[in-house]
């Protein structure tokens, strides 16, 4: 019996640690008091290279335009030489709600980009088909579909009404 929970053990660690591992992969810029431009460009290149991977699939190009536009801001922020403590207090304060931002955006882009499957079954047919879709496809779809018997309920509510 120990072995069993052993192995049990064992078969849920080993399938816990992918999921952890691809979580540490989002990237986060992380711009302390030492921060230079050169590791902002570190950063900056970590951080393009992963949202052109498909953990990023649904991030939109409006967004990457104001990711780039605020990358840029903080760039030509940042002393030539030095680092981000030498800068004036509103300065560092207004660095760190930029920063606050794009993390927002990256953490928005990362979660609608997330996959789920499910098995579905076919209409006509018992057997079962997985679909995967993306968090973001997933709220398109019921948004479309609200729409749609909101439409159709408007209509109704048109045509019922008596002409005068």
């Amino acid at each position: 019996m120990p072995r069993i929970r052993a192995a049990l053990l064992f078969a849920s660690l080993a399938l816990a640690l992918p999921a952890a591992a691809k979580q540490e992969e989002q990237p986060r810029l992380q711009l302390d008091a030492g921060a230079t431009r050169a590791e902002l460009a570190e950063q900056r290149a970590r951080i393009e290279a992963a949202i052109r991977t498909e953990a990023y699939a649904e991030f939109k190009r409006t967004d990457r335009t104001a990711l780039a536009e605020r990358l840029d801001a903080l760039e030509g922020a940042l002393p030539e030489q030095g680092a981000l403590a030498e800068l004036p207090a509103e300065r560092q304060a207004w660095v760190g709600s930029e920063q606050e931002k794009l993390n927002d955006l990256l953490d928005r882009a990362y979660a609608d980009s997330r996959v789920t499957c499910v098995r579905q079954e076919q209409i006509g047919s018992s057997m079962r088909k997985r679909v995967c879709t993306t968090a973001a496809q997933r709220r398109r779809s019921s948004d479309e579909i609200r729409n749609l018997s909101r439409g159709v309920r408007n209509e109704e509510s048109v045509d019922s009404q008596p002409a005068n």
